[in-house]
């Protein structure tokens, strides 16, 4: 892991790739994101679905639907329903 900034359209680009065939998320869809201080996880694997947030004091679980992943990381919703519905979870 190297922790070096890539410009947001790289990002981007690869974040998709990951999806395709050859991709690494063919089983799941995972989003990472830091807001606030604090770093943001879903897994579509962790049913009932739930964020899971970490900073230094400590861990939070918030539990969640679907379509407040695309409001908490600013994701399309377009793009995580094909995501779910990819696994055949939505």
């Amino acid at each position: 892991m190297v922790d070096v900034a890539v410009p947001l359209e790289e990002y981007c680009h690869a974040v998709q790739k990951d999806y395709e065939e050859t991709g690494y998320f063919l089983d799941q869809a995972v989003i990472v994101k830091v807001i606030e201080d604090r770093l943001w996880c879903f897994s579509s694997d962790d049913i009932p679905f739930k964020l899971e947030g970490f900073d230094k004091t400590g861990k939070q679980e918030v539990m969640l639907e679907t379509n407040t992943l695309a409001q908490k990381f600013g994701i399309d919703e377009d793009k995580i329903a094909l995501a779910l519905r990819y696994k055949h979870i939505i």
